[in-house]
């Protein structure tokens, strides 16, 4: 099967960059952030997730699979818009399996509390992602896992300690996610491939190309 994986478009997403797969997975901060001038700013986000919805709907993949990330703050506070999308399944905290491959998907982020889907390294965030579970073909989350594809400023990692931990141990094959645009990039350690891809890059330009993963 051949995935096609993507992240943090912030409402740059367009068909004409995405290549041909089976999949598409998409590993958060999909969506723009509403205006400074909103008076409503999850109804402005509410109203872009409609239309990224629509996007997604026409494209041929069999499937798009999708997380949320930090600047996807509609689906926290309405998650029902998640679950009731047409043109991708939205996975959170949750895993799902298509044709025989397992895989699961996870929103939260470390280091941003003043964002949506923040959890801090620590009890809270070892009891949640202890549900992920072990022989996993495809981890999606926003979030790279500490040490790993997650240095922003060097040497600064924004990375989280505790799924990283989970990863060693559950091992999946492959783990998505994006979150820290300067670390776009690929590579493999203990059994699994590790893949970010943040579609832009540190100043917000979309400039880095989904990547296509082959299982």
């Amino acid at each position: 099967m051949r995935l096609v994986a993507t992240s943090d478009c912030h409402g740059q997403l367009a068909p004409g960059t995405l290549p041909p797969g089976d999949l598409l997975v998409l590993a958060g901060d999909l969506l723009a952030d509403a205006p400074d001038d909103a008076t409503d700013p999850v109804g402005w986000q509410a109203e872009r997730l409609r239309e990224l919805d629509a996007l997604l709907a026409d494209l041929p993949y069999r499937l798009t699979l999708l997380v949320a990330g930090n600047h996807d703050g509609v689906l926290q506070a309405r998650p029902e818009l998640g679950r009731a999308l047409r043109g991708a399944r939205y996975l959170a905290d949750e895993p799902c399996e298509v044709e025989g491959l397992r895989f699961y998907g996870s929103p939260w982020q470390p280091g941003l509390a003043h964002h949506p889907f923040f959890l801090p390294d620590g009890a809270p965030a070892h009891a949640r992602y202890r549900t992920i579970p072990p022989g996993l073909d495809v981890l999606i989350t926003h979030t790279p896992p500490w040490g790993v594809l997650d240095v922003w400023d060097p040497p600064a990692r924004l990375g989280s300690r505790m799924l990283m931990a989970r990863v060693v141990a559950a091992r999946p094959r492959v783990h998505v996610f994006g979150h820290v645009h300067p670390s776009y990039g690929r590579c493999a350690r203990d059994g699994t491939r590790f893949h970010n891809v943040a579609m832009c890059d540190g100043e917000g330009a979309p400039v880095n190309p989904p990547q296509v993963i082959d299982l």
